[in-house]
């Protein structure tokens, strides 16, 4: 009897006991932080919704068994890595933490790592997963896609047919393979791209994003599931790029693109991928866009805390000024993407890039980013404060080509830092949120000016297919007033010192012509002589 009388109550403390060690060992879970040391091949992927926000860039890294882990990359971490985009595609060594046991996830995932830092290096000679030559840096020669269109299981409709999707890549503007030869100056082509499909999938459009928010879809297993579905068509071998479309919206409003490590018709690389909804098959300017986040390339913006600002790369606004260059079957078609982003891709040659030298000024004739017509240059590169990673970037866009999109012709320059997730931001003075209006647009008569770089662009005159520009970098001998190029206002106001006056405005010591550490009668017949020789 006393047995049955105190069961609840022993019951009850085993339950409390029970529960309390539950929780303590929550607790310490919560707690632990596991230090991690991983190898294998590093992929980036970028998201881009409809309605103009952006997701990413998202890292993963690929073992030498398949196994990927998402990448957690902290603004410190970036900033002491470096160029961390330069990594897609290699083989490096993680050094990090994880919250979580390395045990393998429901969807054959590990758990994210917080990255502390990256080393490349070499990839083990017995991994089945070795880099092919087309993943060597730059994008060259012969980079052939397929399209593959997947449905879901409960979803019926074929927004396209399959040859709306294999004449996508056409020769002939506005096809992709007539783009990207445009785009790369011959120096890549997707000749040899194809379509197949419509393949039913599996599973229907809910089990793949259960949660059905933005965003939430399963990548990973959507893309084994729709590759898989059309392999016994497909020979994946045969292509260097695979664009999924899809017959709904399956991310709530995302279309996605990067590049992903995977083993396919024996072989082994990192293949350009794109994750489509039908609204991103719709306007061929976003395909062109994510095909872009396949081949490497980031966003650019202007300064205004956007993703999609700067109307001079398609890589940024695709939308803007789409009336200007639209095609009756595949819609708005895609701008060229800025300098910065064609030498990452190694599409600028060395002998068309000018780079400025500290304490230098020089007079030099830009040609036109999109169809050149001259070996002038295409792309002037102006450090800041020294650096390899912080510069400005001088290009001409005019109206042609693909171009003839663009909101106008003028120079442009862009401010970039490499450390950054977005290392391209359009320089745009005015500060009004419009970056396709004068106040990006540099033309005759302007000059731009960081006083406090010492950086001065002098927008000269305009040719038949570009611009002349004088640019300075660092301390001008006689540029008293420090407005990038010695003149009669220089001259004005060091005859104003020798007569005692104070002048107004900006005064610059390094303007001494003869060292003597002041401004006076030798700034003055130094300037007379400048402006003679002129």
């Amino acid at each position: 009897m006393c047995c049955r009388k105190n069961f609840p109550h022993v019951f009850l403390l085993v339950t409390l006991i029970l529960g309390y060690s539950l929780c303590m060992l929550d607790i310490v879970t919560a707690k632990a932080e596991e230090q991690v040391m991983l190898q294998g091949w590093v992929t980036v992927t970028w998201g881009d919704e409809s309605s103009g926000a952006s997701t990413g860039p998202f890292y993963q890294l690929t073992d030498t068994k398949g196994k990927e882990t998402d990448l957690v990359i902290t603004e410190p971490a970036r900033r002491a890595i470096g160029d961390v985009l330069s990594l897609n595609r290699k083989y490096v060594g993680v050094q990090g933490t994880t919250t979580s046991a390395r045990a393998m996830t429901t969807n054959g995932s590990l758990p994210p790592v917080i990255v502390t830092s990256i080393t490349v290096t070499a990839a083990p000679p017995s991994s089945a997963l070795k880099m092919s030559t087309s993943d060597a840096p730059g994008v060259s020669g012969s980079r052939p896609w397929v399209s593959i269109m997947c449905k879901f299981s409960d979803i019926g409709n074929e927004p396209e047919n399959l040859f709306y999707f294999q004449d996508m890549y056409a020769n002939t503007k506005p096809g992709l393979d007539h783009y990207w030869r445009e785009q790369s100056y011959d120096t890549v082509n997707i000749s040899g791209s194809s379509a197949a499909g419509w393949f039913e999938l599996d599973g229907t459009e809910a089990s793949y994003n259960p949660s059905d928010t933005r965003g939430g879809t399963d990548r990973r297993r959507l893309a084994d599931d729709c590759i898989a579905a059309a392999d016994d068509v497909v020979d994946f071998s045969l292509y260097d790029g695979i664009n999924m479309m899809f017959n709904s919206d399956f991310d709530n409003g995302y279309a996605w693109g990067g590049t992903r490590y995977m083993s396919l018709d024996g072989v082994s690389r990192a293949w350009s991928v794109t994750w489509e909804p039908p609204w991103g098959y719709s306007d061929i300017t976003i395909i062109a866009h994510e095909m872009g986040h396949g081949f490497g390339l980031p966003h650019s913006s202007g300064k205004y805390g956007q993703t999609y600002d700067n109307e001079w790369d398609v890589m940024s606004d695709s939308w803007s000024n789409c009336s200007r260059s639209r095609d009756a079957i595949y819609g708005c078609m895609g701008q060229h993407t800025i300098s910065y982003h064609k030498d990452r891709l190694g599409w600028i040659p060395d002998q068309q890039q000018y780079l400025i030298d500290e304490n230098s000024s020089v007079t030099l004739s830009i040609e036109q980013l999109a169809l050149p017509a001259s070996g002038n240059y295409k792309m002037v590169r102006i450090p800041i404060a020294g650096s390899d990673s912080n510069y400005y970037t001088v290009e001409v866009r005019r109206q042609v080509g693909y171009d003839y999109k663009l909101p106008g012709q003028a120079v442009i320059i862009h401010e970039i830092d490499t450390f950054r997730t977005i290392p391209a931001q359009v320089i745009d003075v005015d500060g009004n949120g419009d970056t396709g209006d004068s106040g990006a647009r540099w033309e005759p008569g302007e000059v731009f000016s960081d006083a406090v770089n010492k950086v001065f662009v002098d927008i000269l005159s305009t040719t038949a297919t570009g611009f002349d520009i004088s640019v300075r970098l660092g301390d001008l001998l006689g540029d008293v007033d420090l407005n990038g190029y010695v003149g009669l206002d220089d001259v004005i106001i060091a005859l104003q010192i020798v007569s005692g006056i104070q002048p107004s405005g900006i005064i610059s010591l390094d303007a001494d012509v003869n060292n003597d550490q002041r401004l006076g009668l030798a700034e003055v017949i130094y300037g007379l002589q400048q402006i003679a020789a002129q």
